[in-house]
């Protein structure tokens, strides 16, 4: 085997490892709330917390990278999360636990930034494709957690089964410790220095945009979608769990279908098709009232969404490849804080109106990201 494939291989198990993180919370929430006696409001400056620990290992992790290289940045990041989950299953006190979800959700922000940017530098032409497969890991570990706590609750304590996620989270250690990295691209700083100016870049900036609206429509929709299914078409809580993680398959089986089929068709083309299935889907969504219905538009809508980072993260690559580390940290960071904001919109706009009023966002978004993609090509075009 290759040391790129390993490389490659080592990335899609950090890349698992940041599914694992992005969904523990929501998984072990109504437990930490019962053990802290916590209200809705302290399990939201938990959420924050946990993001706001993802966005500073987001911002850090490019600079370090170009600067020193991949494999300490990448040891350290397991760690963290290790640390971190360990210390969430053993914390006392509401202060150590915040400590702990922040240490998390530090580690996380770094490895899913740094596996994003590491697959893009050591591939070559099939860079979208690669990360494509990379992002289907990240599907593996988020659709694999709570799944996880569903089997083991039944026979070990919510405490136990966290510790041996932090033991999961500690696979890819041996790999990135044992495995070849590409070397730092900017041994000296004032080369650096020179070339952080092109994060000025107006490509950069709008696909920078394109990822806020993608990020929070993706997290709009894995947050909101089953409530929406238990609030307005009154399912089972059990059964909008089930539609959730429909939504999860469907982005698998979405970038699956695209790492096969780059070969014979344009990824602008596949952009703006997949885009559309989730736009006509989100649609038809919000006006839908059939539980069955509604479950396979979310199945739909997680297929539309999931060609958007692998052709905006290569496109990012392809064009910034002294940087490309910086630039990623840039983009993702920038794409974590719409993250935030777009599903707080939806929950605003629900108190005000009602779900299907505020579920208009989510196509609204899709149209902007397609006009902004649009843009992009066409200047890109009159450049050439």
């Amino acid at each position: 085997m290759s040391s790129k494939k390993t490389t490659f291989i080592s990335a899609c198990f950090g890349m698992l490892v940041f599914g694992i993180v992005l969904t523990i919370l929501g998984t072990i929430l109504p437990i930490l709330l019962e053990k802290f006696n916590l209200s809705t409001l302290n399990a939201g400056s938990l959420i924050s917390i946990m993001n706001a620990g993802i966005l500073v290992g987001t911002l850090i992790f490019g600079p370090t990278v170009d600067r020193f290289g991949y494999k300490f940045i990448l040891i350290l990041s397991i760690l963290l999360i290790a640390i971190g989950l360990f210390a969430i299953s053993t914390a006392l006190t509401i202060t150590l636990l915040k400590i702990a979800l922040f240490t998390t959700g530090l580690g996380g922000g770094i490895i899913n930034g740094g596996t994003n940017s590491l697959t893009s530098d050591i591939s070559e032409t099939d860079k979208t494709a690669k990360l494509s497969l990379l992002g289907i890991f990240f599907g593996i570990g988020a659709f694999g957690i709570p799944l996880l706590f569903s089997s083991l609750l039944r026979f070990l304590e919510p405490d136990t089964i966290i510790k041996i996620t932090s033991i999961i989270t500690l696979m890819p250690l041996f790999l990135f410790i044992f495995t070849w990295f590409p070397s730092s691209k900017q041994t000296d700083k004032d080369k650096l220095f020179q070339n952080l100016k092109k994060l000025r870049n107006p490509l950069l900036i709008f696909l920078s945009i394109l990822l806020f609206f993608e990020s929070g429509i993706e997290i709009s929709t894995g947050n909101w979608a089953s409530t929406f299914l238990y609030k307005v078409i009154k399912v089972e809580k059990s059964q909008g769990i089930f539609s959730l993680s429909l939504f999860w398959l469907g982005m698998m089986s979405g970038r699956l279908l695209l790492s096969k089929i780059l070969t014979v068709a344009r990824e602008s083309t596949l952009f703006i098709i997949y885009m559309l299935i989730a736009l006509i889907s989100s649609i038809a969504f919000i006006s839908s009232s059939n539980y069955f219905l509604s479950s396979t538009l979310i199945f739909f809508m997680g297929f539309g969404y999931s060609s958007t980072y692998p052709i905006v993260l290569s496109t990012i690559g392809n064009n910034f490849r002294e940087i490309s580390a910086t630039a990623f940290s840039l983009a993702l960071s920038i794409a974590l804080v719409g993250g935030i904001t777009i599903p707080y919109l939806i929950g605003l706009v629900t108190k005000t109106f009602n779900f299907r009023v505020a579920f208009v966002l989510i196509p609204l978004s899709i149209v902007i990201i397609i006009a902004i993609f649009s843009t992009v090509q066409r200047k890109t075009k009159q450049q050439t």
